[in-house]
């Protein structure tokens, strides 16, 4: 398949070309640039930062002026394109927050929990007598972080 791709060496007057840069103009301000030609259209989005090349020469009997911009198309960001700063290791929140993994849209399934009776002296017979638990104890089978930043 082939990709869209417009393209036009021609002559033309003053005002059709300050009608072209004013369309290119119109359309960086929306954030995107809709070129047509005959029946084929190509449609980019702009995005914030852009790439810009001037080349500007002149001679005795010609003068020439490139304007070259170019970006690249981004479709989703992805969660290794940028670097996040703070104070709390994502890791540990996220296992506090009862997440599975950093990342994951809803918590784990409650942790089954362990527990261990607690031994009282029954003072009448002297010997230890097992009764309700302490505290439960979390199973700890955490596993090890993974995601699309970091090797399993």
């Amino acid at each position: 398949m082939d990709k869209p791709k417009i393209e036009l060496k021609n002559s033309m007057g003053r005002s059709e070309v300050i009608a072209y840069l004013e369309g290119l103009v119109e359309g960086f301000k929306a954030g995107k640039i809709v070129l047509e030609q005959g029946a084929q259209v190509l449609e980019m989005t702009v995005p914030e930062v852009v790439q810009v090349e001037v080349e500007a020469r002149q001679k005795k009997d010609k003068a020439k002026f490139a304007l070259e911009l170019t970006w690249y198309q981004i479709a989703d960001t992805d969660e290794c394109d940028f670097v996040k700063i703070s104070a709390q290791n994502p890791e540990k929140a996220a296992l506090a927050a009862g997440f599975e993994e950093v990342g994951d849209k809803e918590p784990k399934a409650e942790p089954e929990l362990k527990t261990e009776p607690k031994v009282e002296k029954d003072p009448k017979a002297g010997k230890g007598v097992k009764s309700s638990p302490e505290t439960p104890q979390p199973e700890k089978d955490i596993k090890p972080m993974t995601g699309p930043c970091k090797p399993a």
